[in-house]
């Protein structure tokens, strides 16, 4: 179980008290838990994995009493049933950090949209249609890249990016992205080993754009030199589509490893949980064992 962010004897002590059959020992212990806030919160998410289905139990129900919906649990569910779109996978992760995030903190998405449709519709061809959208992101709303603080988990979240406008390779891409979808522009999310851009295939020579540069076009030898470059196969398969499963997994990683850089082991745990889960998917769709 995650550890406790108090003494182990004070911990067995709450633990022993979670399912007291008397209101006053429960009130007791939902005041102490209340005292110790985000830590009280871990402590609950932990006993809630206790072997004694009493005490998980009453655990799960204090937790939602406490905290609200269990989000987590609602985004295993998600990872689970296999079924994903980016937008609402997007929304489910920022609610790890952010509980109360909902669709209207994507309205952003929207006014670029609205900005880029009447551009992208005039221009001719897919490359003419991918700088006018590269051009409504990038400068006219001023997106770009967090070279600066790298393990900043914000840039991360969909919501803190888009109240931000900076973010990390994939977070970026999925901005794009997004408003790509919305203004009928088709792009492929592209998962490149040290790099995640996006990929044009709507012309006999496919292209990518690199969000993280604002929306640089390159060409497959260019990427291909990239892997050469860092000792990584040149394979072509690198840059073919991802699945959205692959896509959502990479953002948990992306944040276990900047939690986990800043010292928040549990959180890094968390999110590492919801990696294992969509690998584990994976095999069970695909009938692996």
């Amino acid at each position: 179980m995650t550890p406790s962010p108090f003494p182990p004897a004070r911990r067995e002590a709450l633990i022993t008290l979670m399912d007291d059959p008397d209101q006053k020992v429960r009130e007791a212990v939902k005041a102490e838990v209340t005292r110790l806030g985000e830590g009280g919160l871990e402590f609950l998410r932990s006993v809630k994995e206790h072997p004694e289905e009493a005490k998980s139990r009453a655990a799960t129900a204090l937790l939602r009493e406490l905290a609200g919906p269990d989000h987590e649990e609602e985004f295993i569910a998600y990872i689970r049933s296999g079924r994903y779109d980016i937008e609402s996978g997007c929304l489910l992760l920022c609610r790890m950090e952010h509980p109360k995030a909902a669709p209207r903190d994507l309205g952003l998405l929207e006014s670029m949209a609205a900005a880029a449709r009447p551009k992208v519709s005039k221009a001719t061809g897919a490359r003419e249609k991918c700088r006018a959208l590269s051009r409504v992101i990038f400068t006219e709303f001023r997106f770009h890249s967090c070279d600066d603080h790298p393990f900043d988990p914000r840039h991360s979240l969909l919501t803190d990016v888009l109240t931000r406008r900076e973010g990390n390779p994939l977070s970026l891409c999925l901005v794009t992205y997004l408003v790509a979808l919305r203004v009928g522009l088709e792009l492929e999310l592209i998962g490149l080993p040290e790099r995640f851009l996006l990929g044009c295939f709507l012309e006999p020579e496919p292209f990518y754009l690199d969000c993280f540069s604002g929306g640089t076009e390159l060409g497959p030898a260019h990427l291909l030199e990239f892997l050469r470059l860092r000792g990584l196969p040149p394979d072509p398969a690198f840059l073919l589509p991802s699945t959205l499963g692959d896509v959502l997994a990479r953002s948990c990683r992306n944040l276990a490893n900047q939690h986990a850089h800043r010292g928040k082991t549990s959180l890094a745990r968390r999110y590492m949980r919801f990696v294992n889960e969509f690998e584990a998917t994976r095999r069970r769709l695909a009938g692996e064992s």
